[in-house]
């Protein structure tokens, strides 16, 4: 038996991701604005990790079309969405 200062011979390593702080029980307020891909079934974990970060890019993308800015800010443009009807997306 190896001593137990060394790894495990049979240890399986498991990815490293960056920790974010605990959420739950968190008031979460959401927008959907649109629709990415399906839902499907993963054959492998960095399958469904590389279609995540595909994800990301695209909402990114969609993020800087005109049509989703005036959601991030009041330019005085913006007729049907106004700042009291966006407040409740970042009063937590």
């Amino acid at each position: 038996m190896p001593p137990l200062t060394q790894p495990s011979p049979t240890a399986v390593a498991q990815p490293k991701f960056n920790r974010l702080p605990d959420f739950y029980d968190t008031r979460l307020n959401l927008l959907i604005l649109g629709y990415i891909r399906p839902e499907y079934d993963y054959v492998s974990v960095e399958a469904l990790i590389e279609d995540i970060r595909v994800d990301c890019e695209v909402a990114r993308q969609s993020l800087l079309r005109d049509a989703y800015k005036r959601y991030l800010a009041d330019d005085g443009k913006s007729q049907d969405i106004s700042s009291e009807d966006r407040v409740w997306l970042s009063s937590f």
